[in-house]
């Protein structure tokens, strides 16, 4: 009977461990799982984040390219409105130059005109060319 008794016993201690090592890997199962949810949560959260980030990106990139185009148009009428300007003023130097011309012209005539009768027409020639 004490044979059977010890075995018993130690029946009983070994289906008390196994409850035992039961137990604590249940509660380690739970541990795990509401690990792995939080963690699944947070990768909904960051796959959330990245997206928010992807688009505000490529906003970002539109916009650039937005500003780029403006740019680049702003520098070619920039660019035209420089070559206007040096025709103005080269056609201002050559008109300058022209009208200088004219009146040298001119006061060298003055000056032949006393000597000359004819050069009152040649006067008048030149104030119709100014």
């Amino acid at each position: 009977m004490a044979k059977e008794r010890e075995a018993s016993e130690r029946e009983q201690s070994r289906i008390g461990e196994i409850d035992d090592g039961k137990s604590a890997l249940e509660k380690e199962l739970r541990t795990v799982k509401q690990q792995l949810s939080t963690l699944q949560e947070q990768h909904i959260d960051l796959e959330e984040g990245f997206k928010d980030l992807e688009h505000a990106a490529r906003q970002a990139m539109n916009e650039a390219n937005v500003e780029k185009e403006a740019s680049s148009a702003l520098r070619g009428e920039l660019e035209i409105t420089r070559r206007e300007v040096n025709d103005k003023i080269q056609e201002a130097l050559n008109e300058k130059r022209r009208r200088l011309t004219v009146e040298a012209e001119l006061e060298q005539e003055k000056l032949k005109g006393r000597e000359s009768a004819g050069s009152e027409l040649i006067r008048e020639e030149l104030h119709r060319k100014l």
